[in-house]
């Protein structure tokens, strides 16, 4: 299969959702449990303190910092497919049009494009072409394959490939996982874990 439709997350893959949430509570991400993926359990607070939290910051989402690997990733997916950002925004109105914000800060040609989607049913765009997700969250990955689709965790010291921690080891998962779905038509180089796009 050489032709693919990715659909990229943002929160935990090109957005770095956990860091703001850590500084809110005045946590230090980079001892976040491994395996871990309950921000109540980390944080130790009930859920909905914890989004409550949140939604009062405002700005929270469009002030998201992007990750070191961010675009790298990006152009990985975009040399390889149709790539279209899939994300949740949380109950919060304000979360939708933050995101759409930020996409366009860091991203704007994929925003021009309208090449995003936003919402928290991602298994229904497995029916799309050649549709891959990625994303950090196992239960998006599980219900996005279970709907037909085929999926790629992004890792994360909160999921199951926790252990993959450098940038650039992120980068070749993701790029070598698309090698084993899409075939050897893949290009991507030794880039990734490099700068973010300067905006």
């Amino acid at each position: 299969m050489c032709k693919a439709t990715i659909f990229l997350d943002m929160d935990g893959v090109i957005a770095d959702f956990a860091g703001g949430a850590a500084e809110i509570f005045g946590y230090d991400v980079e001892e976040w449990p491994a395996g871990v993926y309950d921000i109540a359990e980390v944080f130790g607070e009930s859920e909905p303190a914890i989004w409550d939290k949140i939604e009062r910051d405002a700005g929270f989402w469009v002030t998201l910092k992007a990750y070191p690997w961010s675009t790298a990733i990006v152009d990985l997916c975009r040399k390889n497919g149709r790539t279209v950002i899939a994300s949740s925004p949380s109950r919060d109105p304000a979360s939708l049009s933050e995101k759409a914000r930020w996409l366009r800060v860091h991203y704007p040609d994929i925003y021009e494009e309208g090449a995003y989607m936003f919402g928290p049913a991602k298994e229904l765009l497995a029916g799309a072409p050649g549709a891959v997700l990625i994303d950090d969250n196992p239960k998006n990955i599980e219900s996005f394959e279970a709907a037909g689709g085929l999926g790629i965790l992004f890792p994360q010291r909160w999921n199951d490939l926790h252990y993959i921690c450098d940038g650039y080891e992120k980068y070749s998962h993701v790029r070598d996982r698309l090698r084993e779905i899409i075939g050897d038509c893949i290009t991507g180089g030794q880039s990734g874990g490099g700068e973010k796009r300067k905006t």
